[in-house]
């Protein structure tokens, strides 16, 4: 009886702990760390918090790791791995039990453990594994795996305490990333209507611009916030009255900063029908062409070496300017160093694009309807 209680005393001690520590942990790291210290000092190798994501039908489909922590010698997954959980037959297995721990003492041998589910853990070197679900009223919030690198036996004090480690775990996890969604949420709100600002903006700008100098700082903020160095305004030269083939360019406008030159405006730039670079653009007329480094792409053809040399243009952003066919010119933003480009660009620049294009159409079309008459 002394052995009894002096056992659940320990069990206690061990749940209170962490219970203690995971009401102070602030980060998924500290999270995992408050309920790994029973699975340490029964050897694990390694620990892994994963957060599980739905597909559109709200099944689980990826598991993300969030925080990890190895001893020497074990196989870490990386922050940010992902698995696609489909692939992995086991992870039904653990699934279909979401109240209780799942316990594997030889991934290698197990019934339990399909082909390609081994195969994963042996990347890992894994062997003996207590896979803690956590799923609030039905709802997958993430996993917690501990693991160690040799077959392990586990009996009911395990269970019972893994069991227990679910139970807290699982609504301070699941607060912590409801909170973090949160935060995503609203930053991507802010985000959102920083974009909704600016287009304004620049629309606001367009509508009240009369000439290509105005027009191309109308669309340029966006591009000037994020470090270009140069934006220019092309007008794009066709045979056939707009209709035909684009022949050349010929800069409109343009703007530089920290970037040494002659100004350009009036300079022609011809299309050869061999220019790569040209073309890239060309052929896809409704949508911006983001170019992160001129030179990985290795262009030789004379034209876009010119254009280079001239603005010393490493990275570029090209929004080609086409009304149903029919080519008006394009605008071009450059840097001076390789640049990364996001999804938020693309969306931008697609917008300023799609702004600028009737706007600027107009007025020229005004113009020559106006030279025509004299």
């Amino acid at each position: 009886m002394t052995i009894d209680k002096a056992a659940t005393r320990a069990e206690i001690d061990i749940l209170y702990a962490a219970s203690n520590k995971l009401t102070q942990a602030s980060t998924p790291a500290e999270q995992l760390d408050a309920v790994s210290d029973y699975a340490r000092e029964q050897g694990a190798s390694s620990c892994v918090l994963l957060y599980i994501d739905n597909d559109a039908s709200g099944q689980p489909e990826w598991l993300t790791v969030v925080a990890e922590w190895t001893a020497e010698g074990a196989v870490a997954m990386g922050l940010d791995q992902t698995f696609y959980m489909p692939s992995f037959a086991f992870n039904q297995v653990w699934l279909s039990a979401p109240n209780r721990p799942t316990l594997v003492e030889d991934a290698l041998s197990s019934d339990l453990v399909d082909r390609s589910s081994r195969a994963n853990y042996m990347r890992f070197r894994v062997r003996g594994m207590a896979m803690l679900p956590l799923n609030i009223k039905g709802r997958w919030v993430g996993l917690i795996m501990f693991a160690w690198s040799e077959p392990h036996v586990f009996d009911e004090r395990d269970r019972r305490i893994f069991t227990a480690l679910i139970q807290q775990a699982g609504p301070v996890i699941d607060s912590m990333r409801l909170f973090e969604q949160t935060q995503k949420r609203a930053a991507e709100l802010e985000a959102a209507k920083h974009e909704i600002d600016l287009l304004y903006a620049a629309s606001n700008r367009l509508t009240q611009s009369m000439t290509p100098d105005e027009w191309l700082a109308a669309v340029s903020d966006y591009a000037l916030a994020h470090g270009a160095s140069t934006g220019v305004l092309f007008y794009v030269e066709t045979g056939e009255g707009g209709a035909g083939v684009p022949e050349s360019l010929l800069v409109a406008a343009e703007w530089r900063r920290d970037v040494a030159g002659e100004s350009a405006v009036g300079k022609r730039f011809g299309i050869p029908d061999y220019d790569g670079f040209m073309r890239c653009w060309l052929s896809t007329p409704d949508r911006p062409t983001l170019i992160e480094d001129v030179l990985s792409r290795d262009y030789r053809d004379p034209t876009v070496l010119e254009v280079c040399r001239h603005y010393q243009m490493r990275a570029t952003a090209i929004l080609p300017l086409n009304s149903q066919g029919r080519w008006i010119g394009l605008l071009m933003f450059a840097w001076t160093a390789p640049v990364q480009f996001e999804a938020r660009d693309r969306r931008i620049y697609t917008a300023l694009q799609q702004q600028a294009t009737p706007v600027i159409d107009a007025v020229r079309l005004f113009e020559a309807t106006r030279e025509r008459a004299y």
